[in-house]
């Protein structure tokens, strides 16, 4: 049996000794001699249990500083904003490299997200000018 994980190891040493408890009676095992066992074990798997608080803390940090690199939208959008041609020139230069063409149903996807973005810059564009209207309003009610 292999074990792949502490988690998986209690549950084998508690399974284990569940079936040795229940097969005391029938392979002649001195129970007297388990229930001494039971504190040593108790302990083991208590040291155990901090190791792996111990390991989750530690590569806390190895996991989490990657994603920060990935999920964070804004950290993009600020640096293809500062890097604008850079990031169009190496895109182009790919584009040229691999001879990537897009078939029909990726232009017709590539089309439509542009639209809907398009239509969502629009949608903010006359809300905020909606705000400023109010804004202008109650500044000349005052």
């Amino acid at each position: 049996m292999i074990v792949q994980d502490f988690r998986e190891c209690f549950f084998v040493i508690e399974s284990i000794y569940c079936t040795v408890m229940e097969n005391a009676f029938f392979f002649d095992i001195d129970i007297d001699s388990l229930d001494l066992e039971i504190p040593n074990l108790q302990e083991e798997l208590a040291l155990m249990k901090a190791e792996i608080e111990e390991i989750g803390e530690a590569n806390m940090y190895r996991v989490e500083a990657p994603r920060k690199r990935y999920e964070y939208p804004e950290k993009r959008k600020e640096y293809y904003q500062r890097n604008k041609e850079y990031c169009k020139q190496k895109s182009k230069e790919y584009r040229e490299r691999t001879n990537y063409k897009p078939n029909v149903e990726q232009k017709i996807l590539y089309r439509r997200n542009a639209y809907l973005r398009r239509r969502e810059k629009r949608r903010i564009a006359l809300m905020e000018e909606k705000n400023e209207e109010k804004n202008e309003e109650k500044n000349e009610d005052i």
